[in-house]
């Protein structure tokens, strides 16, 4: 676990870990599973509202044991690995890519005139 990289997104990585006690939308972590990075987090923000979808595998206590024993037991399942991957690029795909935001967006303007008017 090489710790804070500021150019973590170049390096090849086995899981992402986040372990906030406070977040947002939680954007790393988006950035993580558009790459087909697992993520390992605790359950904070905007990650309980994505994270299902995205197959997070959620931390209960957040302890250092708890991690430890996560992450061990992901590495020993390459199955499970590939699953995490898969939807969690699937979920970003599907929810913040370009053409759904311009969807939203575009809703989004369309009320807001509708109420202005």
């Amino acid at each position: 676990m090489p710790g804070f990289d500021p150019h973590w997104m170049t390096n090849p990585a086995d899981v992402f870990v986040v372990t906030s006690k406070n977040e947002g939308l939680c954007i790393v972590a988006l950035e993580a599973l558009s790459r087909g990075i697992p993520v390992v987090a605790t359950k904070v923000g905007g990650l309980v509202d994505y994270g299902v979808d995205a197959r997070v595998s959620f931390l209960e206590e957040g302890s250092a044991g708890e991690l430890a024993a996560r992450i061990a037991g992901l590495i020993d399942t390459p199955g499970q690995l590939a699953e995490m991957r898969a939807a969690g690029m699937s979920m970003v795909n599907r929810r913040f890519s370009e053409g759904t935001i311009k969807a939203v967006y575009k809703d989004f303007s369309a009320r807001i005139r509708a109420l202005v008017l």
